[in-house]
Formats: C-alpha cells, sequence, structure tokens
C-alpha cells in the first residue's frame, strides 16, 4: 500500500463517517491502511495534502468541533500546522 493512497484515505475520514452514517471512525482508519504503514504517515504528508484539499480541512474542523472525547484524531492548532 503506497503511504499517498493512505493519506489520501485518511484525510476523507470526516467525510466517510459523516456520510456513510454506519461506520466508526476506528473502522474507517483501519480501511485506510493507517495501520499497516503507520510508521511512515507524518503531519508534514498529512499537512502537504490537507493544503491540496482545502474542502478537507473543514470536515475534519466540523469533525473536530464535534467530537467529545479527549483522544483520538481532530485538528489542534490549524493555522500553526498548516503554516509548517
Amino acid at each position: 500500500m503506497k503511504v499517498d493512497d493512505v493519506i489520501s484515505k485518511i484525510i476523507q475520514i470526516p467525510y466517510d463517517f459523516y456520510n456513510r452514517g454506519d461506520v466508526s471512525f476506528l473502522t474507517l482508519l483501519k480501511e485506510s491502511g493507517y495501520f499497516e504503514i503507520y510508521n511512515q504517515v507524518s503531519i508534514e504528508l498529512v499537512r502537504e495534502f490537507l493544503i491540496h484539499e482545502p474542502k478537507r480541512i473543514h470536515e475534519w474542523l466540523r469533525y473536530s468541533e464535534d467530537d467529545r472525547s479527549n483522544k483520538g484524531w481532530y485538528f489542534y492548532q490549524i493555522e500553526r500546522m498548516l503554516r509548517g
């Protein structure tokens, strides 16, 4: 599995989470292939993908605002992350 393919799936997780409605975030993360190559996925790579797909940023922001837990994936200080 290619890192680019996995990251493309990862950045789409919030969209899939809301639109599929029948699947957990963990299941979507497993389906992305992340756990097979997690050591190759970096914040910098994810940031580069998000810069080219800004609509995904808004989806992640929505998911982050809706999430009530203090665990898992979410956006934290998005401006800092995007500036690098």
